[in-house]
C-alpha cells in the first residue's frame, strides 16, 4: 500500500462503486496531483475540481475540504448531490463554495462531465483586469470570443447565484470569474484539465508582456476568428492526445493516485 493510503488511513472503494464511476475517481484523482506538479493550489481551499458521475447526471466528485492537493487519491474523494449531500461515507468535510459552484455549472450545462476551479497567482491577477483576456498569443487565441465572464458578487458558496453563474458561462468552455479567479469545464476530465492549462498560459503570457510597459501587438479580427475556430477548446485530437500525456506524468509521479 502506498505511503498517501496509508497516511490517509481510507478503505479502497474500487470495489464498492462502478467501474465507470471508479475510472472518473482515478483521472479526478490524477488531475489533483497534477495541479500540485505545476503549482495551481494557490490557498488550496478555495481552489477545487469537481466531475460528474457518468449515468449520474445529478451527482459528482469533489476534494475533500481538509486533504491537500498531493494527498488526494480515488478512494478520497467525495460523493455528493446537487445540494452537497454526501453520498459517499468520509470522515471529511465536504466545501460548500465547491458544491454551490460546480453544482451551477453542472445545472446549466448537461455536456459538461468536468469543472475545474483555480485561485492561481495568474488567474487571480488576470481576473482583476477590467480589460480581461485579450488575443496577444497563440494560447489566448483559443479563447477568442470563447470565453465569458463573471461579476463578483460576494462569497462562492451563494447557491442562490447558479443561474447567474451558468449564463456566465454560456456555451463556453471557459469562464473568468472577476476578481476571484479561473473557470475550466469538459466533456470529460481530461478535456477541462488541458484548457485550464492553455488557459493557464494564456493569462501568464499576457501578464509577462503587460509588466514591460510596452504596446501590445493585437492581431487583426480578420486572422483571430478563423484561428480561435481552429484551435476551439473542443478540439477532440488534441484534447484527448494531451491528457494521455497528463496521466503517464501523473503515474511518473506517484502512481498512489489510483488507490
Amino acid at each position: 500500500m502506498s505511503a498517501v493510503v496509508t497516511k490517509l488511513n481510507l478503505p479502497s472503494l474500487r470495489d464498492r462503486v462502478s467501474p465507470e464511476e471508479w475510472r472518473v475517481r482515478v483521472e479526478l484523482a490524477a488531475t489533483h496531483r497534477l495541479a500540485h506538479y505545476y503549482n495551481w493550489i494557490g490557498t488550496n481551499f478555495g481552489t477545487h475540481f469537481s466531475a460528474r458521475i457518468p449515468g449520474e447526471p445529478e451527482h459528482f466528485l469533489l476534494k475533500p475540504v481538509d486533504l491537500t492537493f498531493d494527498e488526494i487519491n480515488a478512494s478520497s474523494l467525495i460523493k455528493v448531490d446537487m445540494k452537497g449531500t454526501k453520498l459517499t461515507e468520509s470522515p471529511y468535510r465536504v466545501n460548500n463554495a465547491g458544491v454551490a459552484l460546480h453544482g451551477g455549472c453542472y445545472q446549466a450545462r448537461p455536456d459538461v462531465m468536468s469543472v475545474l476551479h483555480t485561485h492561481t497567482d495568474t488567474g487571480v491577477a488576470l481576473s482583476m483586469l477590467e480589460c480581461g483576456l485579450l488575443p496577444v498569443s497563440m494560447a489566448a487565441v483559443r479563447f477568442h470570443k470563447r470565453i465569458g465572464y463573471y461579476d463578483f458578487k460576494g462569497p462562492g458558496d451563494n447557491m442562490s447565484d447558479r443561474q447567474r453563474l451558468g449564463e456566465s458561462l454560456g456555451e463556453h468552455m471557459a469562464l473568468i470569474m472577476r476578481n476571484h479567479g479561473l473557470i475550466s469545464v469538459g466533456r470529460s476530465i481530461g478535456e477541462a484539465f488541458v484548457v485550464m492549462c492553455v488557459l493557464e498560459q494564456a493569462c501568464s503570457s499576457q501578464l509577462k508582456a503587460m509588466q514591460t510597459g510596452a504596446k501590445m501587438l493585437i492581431p487583426d479580427e480578420t486572422i483571430l476568428d478563423p484561428m480561435a475556430s481552429k484551435r476551439d477548446g473542443m478540439n477532440d485530437r488534441n484534447n484527448d492526445g494531451n491528457w494521455a500525456t497528463m496521466m503517464r506524468l501523473a503515474d511518473r509521479l506517484d502512481s498512489s493516485f489510483r488507490e
